[in-house]
């Protein structure tokens, strides 16, 4: 079970739900699902290397990476730019380091990701060719029974 913002989804794979659990979040499809644009991390030190790879595949995606140890960008002028899509903030463990930064996120309807796991999900969510239906039409498929 894996907390993506008070939902629930229901999939044959982990993959599927978890696709279906970020598409519906909200009931909107996240931005970033659409476009590209600019994505600001700030990931503490040891958590760093967890979201390395999975930061890599965003920039391999068109996304422009934002690491806030590497730029004087302000994450509270970012966070107003036409383009800010996507925050990544993991915060290192047993702290709360980010969280004004993520409430101001919350505020401006950034979406926002704070673990490597949940970050991971949701790139592999972005390439993934899941239709998302509803649970009714979902368990009708599940019931049907294919004759040969």
């Amino acid at each position: 079970m894996k907390s993506t913002g008070e939902l629930l989804s229901f999939g044959k794979t982990i993959q599927e739900a978890m696709t279906q659990a970020f598409a519906w979040k909200d009931g909107q499809i996240p931005k970033a699902y659409k476009q590209r644009g600019s994505v600001y991390c700030q990931i503490g030190e040891d958590q760093r290397h967890q979201c390395e790879e999975t930061i890599h595949r965003l920039k391999e995606k068109g996304f422009s990476i934002i690491d806030s140890s590497q730029t004087d960008i302000s994450f509270f002028k970012w966070v107003h730019q036409t383009d800010a899509l996507l925050y990544i903030s993991v915060p290192s463990v047993g702290t709360k380091e980010f969280h004004e930064e993520r409430e101001h996120a919350k505020k401006n309807r950034i979406d926002i990701l704070s673990s490597p796991d949940t970050l991971n999900a949701f790139v592999n969510a972005m390439s993934a060719q899941h239709e998302s239906v509803p649970l009714s039409i979902w368990q009708g498929k599940q019931s049907q029974k294919v004759g040969l």
